[in-house]
């Protein structure tokens, strides 16, 4: 998502153009302020800072648990330094000319002492914490090290603030401005903030996305703070104030990075995907419920997705729409199939927002899919497309609309549809494969027919209407005549062939609702639902003329069916009759059509 860092460059251009301007127009712009005026000002505004801090501090000590891998690691290094950055700019704030004595009388030495070197701490904390974006993902953060080094450069603030200050060479003369080491201080700070922004934004990968936007507007506005703090001529002067504004807005943004966007909106999610587990074990765990829950909660997450759909991939280019809310429901129903080749290579394998759909439709030129997608895609401002890949296998996708003008995706619907995303693919995922196991549990693999299993189950349940609602049903079962001998001249795969054929042949035979199955070896059966004992006579009928005849045609040998049926209650009260019945009466059958064959011999 290339959004961010437009925001990024406005913001760094916003920031330059405002000191830019206050510089240009000194003499309009630039004025000194009494101590009156000033100093109340900036005692608000370092508090403000120095609350900040220690909020941090708190938020990622009490969260230290959930703060895990690389990415819990940055937030918590950081995090832990802002315990000594809150005490030294207190510290600052307390030694300003024109407070009170604190253990030493106040003075602008004092103060920009402690300035500077409150700002060294964030600047190499912003850095030390990048580098924890790198390494293994389960290194664990050495915390007492963090604090002792924090109450150890809280002393040494304190000791150079009031003792050994007159060791500290001199940073601001009144009357004439700041020293060259002082200017200097300030341009190492600069580079130093450079440098941690370069370090996470070469690992931007590993953060969310919102977080590295906060974390640059932070990191922006601290870069031209110090900038301010180069110019300015009298410690109450207007490039002081805009230094100190720099910081405060600067300090903001840091807020929201680590509590909003690392934090809270971390934990926010968790919470809601608790809440989407725990409804998906109050249903029943099928595919369709599992789908229905997760768009149902994504639409929650993401409220301004005027439009959700999931596909789920039915064929090596189809999909089909498990899930389906909002605008063009009529185009897009849900069990609707879409065709589109190659789709995961033109859309990729990752979380991406497509804004410029007139692009997304000249891509879409030279490529096969279902031409209402093009028409869809028309309509829409903004595409956010979410993959479903597990162990680098493409399961399907969802796509979240926006028509509306000048309503967009931002960071945080970003951040929610990559965390969404891990959780959505391994439920899906799982309830694919369970429905997978399922199938393979009640079906014949070789024929493709439901197995003895499911024609048993089925039979009870059709027995269950029929005594409920009065209904009818017809039993048939068929046996292969031959089979065996198939299987010893012509081989197995000969024998694999005449079963499949018959698994073909069956599936003619039946209507949608009733139900054909391989019971075993070379055993079928067949349940005719709502079908009389006339009926069932014809149909039996049939089928004995229907297979009397197969033939396998790469071997050029003919088999047939012995087949048998009874109708349910007429013929049986109980399903055990129904059953011997039938089977009676297709070996008999299967007598027949044995003495039938042997007079043919003689």
């Amino acid at each position: 998502m290339e959004g961010y860092k437009r925001k990024l460059l406005l913001v760094f251009v916003g920031a330059f153009l405002f000191l830019a301007f206050a510089r240009y127009y000194t003499p309009i712009m630039y004025r000194i302020y009494t101590h009156e005026q000033y100093l109340g000002i900036h005692t608000f505004l370092e508090l403000i800072t120095v609350f900040v801090s220690f909020s941090i501090f708190s938020m990622v000590w009490l969260m230290r648990e959930g703060l895990t891998g690389r990415s819990g690691r940055f937030l918590y290094v950081l995090g832990l330094f802002f315990f000594a950055v809150g005490w030294v700019d207190l510290l600052h704030a307390l030694s300003y000319k024109g407070m009170p004595a604190f253990i030493t009388e106040s003075s602008h030495q004092k103060a920009t002492f402690l300035w500077l070197y409150g700002r060294f701490i964030v600047a190499f904390a912003v850095i030390i914490a990048s580098l924890h974006l790198w390494g293994a993902e389960r290194i664990k953060v050495r915390s007492w090290l963090i604090v002792f080094t924090d109450i150890v450069l809280i002393a040494i603030a304190f000791l150079f603030s009031t003792v050994y200050l007159k060791y500290i060479p001199p940073l601001f003369i009144e009357g004439q401005g700041l020293t060259s080491l002082k200017v200097s201080l300030e341009h190492l700070l600069m580079v130093l903030y450079g440098l941690g922004f370069f370090l996470i934004f070469w690992r931007r990968q590993e953060l969310k996305l919102s977080l590295i936007t906060n974390l640059g507007y932070f990191l922006i506005f601290t870069f031209f703070s110090e900038a301010a703090f180069t110019f300015y001529k009298s410690v109450y002067d207007t490039y002081n104030l805009i230094g100190h504004l720099y910081k405060v807005l600067a300090y903001i943004f840091l807020f929201r990075a680590i509590y909003l966007s690392g934090i809270i909106t971390y934990f926010y999610n968790l919470s809601e995907m608790g809440k989407m587990s725990e409804e998906l074990l109050k249903h029943q765990i099928d595919l369709e419920a599992i789908l229905r829950i997760h768009g149902d909660k994504l639409q929650q997450l993401i409220p301004k997705a005027e439009r959700i759909a999931i596909y789920l991939k039915e064929g090596e280019h189809t999909y089909r729409a498990g899930y389906s809310s909002g605008k063009f429901q009529e185009m897009f129903p849900e069990r609707g199939i879409v065709y589109f080749k190659d789709l995961e290579k033109v859309f990729g394998l990752s979380i991406e927002t497509f804004e410029n759909l007139n692009e997304v439709l000249e891509m879409l030129q030279h490529k096969e899919y279902t031409p209402l997608i093009k028409e869809i895609f028309a309509h829409s401002k903004q595409v956010l497309y979410i993959p479903l890949v597990a162990e680098g296998e493409f399961f399907g996708f969802i796509l979240a609309y926006i028509f509306r003008p000048f309503v967009k995706f931002d960071e945080d619907d970003f951040d929610t549809a990559h965390f969404f995303q891990k959780f959505a693919t391994l439920a899906i995922v799982q309830a694919k494969r369970q429905e997978i196991m399922e199938k393979l549990s009640y079906e014949d693999s070789l024929t493709g027919l439901p197995n003895r299993r499911y024609f048993f189950e089925e039979l009870n349940k059709i027995k269950y209407d029929a005594d409920r609602y009065g209904e009818l049903f017809t039993v048939v079962f068929l046996d292969m005549n031959g089979l065996k001998e198939i299987n010893d001249n012509l081989g197995h795969q000969a024998g694999d062939l005449a079963l499949k054929l018959i698994g073909q042949k069956i599936r003619e035979n039946i209507r949608q609702s009733d139900v054909g199955a391989r019971l075993g070896g070379d055993e079928f059966g067949i349940i005719y639902r709502k079908m009389g004992l006339e009926e069932g006579k014809k149909k039996i009928a049939e089928l004995k003329t229907n297979f009397s005849a197969l033939k396998i045609e790469k071997y050029q040998r003919e088999f047939s069916l012995a087949v048998g049926g009874a109708t349910y209650p007429v013929e049986a009260g109980s399903v055990e009759i129904l059953l011997k019945l039938a089977d009676d009466r297709m070996y008999e059958d299967k007598r027949k059509i044995k003495e039938a064959r042997k007079l043919i011999k003689e």
